[in-house]
């Protein structure tokens, strides 16, 4: 079972509670309100996964929880650490920037990380979480930016996340 993101999306218009409650109702437990809800709401879940815009007040949410689960405080936002983008899905890009003198941590010969994407020049190496920014023509939502100074911003296709729910 799966969410159907448009049209839970939809619910933000009139029923922003309802939105929520359906968006974070975790589909892996099968207790009775879980069911009940999926039965009496079936135009919100599918048997195939759909794709859609994940409201970014969920996303957020998701990681605050992920990692008070981890141990962790819920102001570390990192959604590709805790799984979070694994969770819904969503395509994502990393790209790490190059370190400098204050940077204590191993590189490699050219002064990148191994393997690694170099930071384009499109994307502001200052690009804080939620962040719109483009890459090679399209544009992306920056939903993790590590480090001080940072060391890797990772990416997700705008029309991936809706922002303004």
């Amino acid at each position: 079972m799966y969410k159907n993101w448009p049209e839970i999306n939809k619910l933000a218009e009139t029923n922003r509670f309802l939105m929520l409650a359906v968006a974070t109702l975790d589909l892996e437990s099968d207790d009775t309100i879980t069911q009940a809800i999926v039965r009496a709401l079936p135009n919100y879940f599918s048997d195939k996964e759909v794709q859609g815009p994940v409201p970014w007040s969920i996303l957020i949410k998701q990681v605050e929880l992920d990692a008070v689960a981890s141990g962790s405080r819920p102001e570390n936002k990192h959604m590709r650490y805790w799984g979070t983008i694994e969770e819904y899905h969503l395509p994502q890009h990393i790209f790490y920037l190059p370190y400098n003198e204050l940077t204590e941590r191993e590189t490699s010969p050219e002064g990148y990380n191994y393997g690694a994407t170099v930071l384009p020049d499109t994307i502001p190496d200052d690009s804080k979480i939620a962040d719109l920014v483009e890459w090679n023509g399209k544009k992306f939502i920056v939903i993790e930016s590590i480090g001080e100074p940072q060391s890797s911003i990772t990416v997700v296709p705008a029309e991936c996340i809706a922002l303004d729910l």
